[in-house]
């Protein structure tokens, strides 16, 4: 018969193994469990890998600008990296000029933001910084507007977005479409500078080779649809 303190040293071994056993069989398991989730959902640089609790990081409104063209009445963003005095929020004037400090008036209109940065970047460089690094984002985009009247359902300014084209027959649509009595052979545009309405149909409009059909509204056209006369 074994002396029962030799006993309570079997069972102290047995005790300790099993442990030993379980934990490294959990560390397999809780290892096997993660790594497949990490190959097939891999979060994307400068994004949140979407879960439950947590969202989804949207795309910046820089990355979303792409090829836009700074215009008079934006509002842009300049940030000078660790030169806090030189960052601002600016407005762009009608003649295309934002007011910086050092530089004074400075002109963006008709630039890409990081054609901006560049500009903004050599004139620093020129006589007051040695490396600078400047960061221009669009705030405020300006309002641009089109008006739609005559024989449509709901006749209506409506805006031009600020980084794509917009066509008559998506102004068109935004007035909820003609109306029966709508002559739609006499669409006229009518634009600030040109002496006479320019003129369209809609069998013209929607032929998508035909050059009306790629036809471009500018801020300040008014679409005027006449009604059939009888």
């Amino acid at each position: 018969m074994k002396h029962p303190s030799q006993i309570a040293f079997l069972m102290i071994l047995l005790l300790g193994s099993a442990g030993c056993i379980t934990g490294t069989g959990g560390s397999e398991g809780s290892q096997s469990s993660s790594s497949p989730a990490s190959s097939e959902n891999p979060a994307a640089p400068g994004t949140t890998a979407p879960s439950s609790g947590q969202q989804f990081t949207a795309p910046s409104p820089r990355d979303m600008a792409g090829d836009y063209k700074i215009r008079p009445q934006d509002k842009i963003l300049v940030e000078v990296f660790n030169e806090k005095e030189l960052s601002r929020e600016v407005s762009v004037s009608e003649s295309g000029e934002v007011s910086l400090f050092l530089l004074g008036n400075v002109e963006v209109a008709g630039m890409t933001p990081a054609e901006a940065e560049a500009k903004i970047e050599r004139l620093l460089k020129e006589d007051y910084m040695r490396n600078p690094h400047v960061i221009v984002t669009v705030k405020e985009y300006r309002r641009r507007v089109v008006a739609v009247t005559g024989a449509v359902k709901k006749p209506t300014i409506v805006q031009l977005p600020p980084e794509q084209d917009m066509t008559i027959l998506q102004a068109v649509s935004a007035a909820e479409g003609f109306t029966d009595m709508a002559k739609t052979d006499r669409i006229q545009v009518i634009r600030q500078g040109e002496q006479k309405p320019i003129r369209f149909s809609l069998n013209e409009l929607k032929r998508a080779t035909n050059s009306q059909a790629n036809f471009s509204l500018k801020a300040g056209d008014t679409i005027f649809v006449p009604k059939r006369v009888f």
